[in-house]
């Protein structure tokens, strides 16, 4: 594990005022931050902190994973100007689809302000997706337009 990454890690445990991290095995640390876990860990190359945590699950139901799918790609979408979190899926075994939002900071010691901030971005997405995502099938389908007009676009000029 890579000495900055635990420096910069040590920093932001003592401005949350939290008691010394232990480290996993793997060289990453989790971060309990009311009911949602976050892992801070090293990527591979040890020039970055990533930082992620579980938005939810996509539902077992082709239609409504479809709906869930559509909206997280233009939640991903409208996000990219704010924010430098990403949406991932992870596939489980028996087809449970993950939702994970994710971000990288560089590993370098005293950027914990930063390093804050990114994480609040994190749990913030989280939040948002996971209300999103814990939506039921039928608020859902009239959020979103259907029939044969809901994949078509339209472009108005003046």
């Amino acid at each position: 594990m890579n000495a900055d990454f635990q420096s910069i890690i040590k920093e932001l445990w003592s401005q949350l005022k939290l008691p010394a991290p232990v480290f996993r095995e793997a060289g990453s640390i989790a971060l309990q931050i009311d009911a949602h876990e976050l892992t801070l860990g090293e990527t591979p190359d040890g020039l970055n902190v990533q930082i992620s945590g579980l938005a939810g699950r996509l539902q077992q139901d082709a239609g409504t994973r479809q709906r869930q799918v559509r909206l997280l790609l233009e939640d991903n979408l409208a996000q990219l100007p704010l924010d430098a979190c990403c949406v991932t899926l992870r596939t489980l075994p028996e087809a449970v689809h993950e939702i994970r939002v994710m971000t990288l900071h560089p590993c370098v010691s005293g950027q914990t302000a930063a390093l804050m901030r990114r994480t609040e971005q994190v749990l913030a997405r989280i939040e948002v997706l996971a209300a999103r995502l814990d939506v039921r099938a039928e608020t859902m389908r009239r959020a979103l337009p259907a029939g044969p007009l809901a994949g078509d676009e339209m472009i108005l000029r003046p």
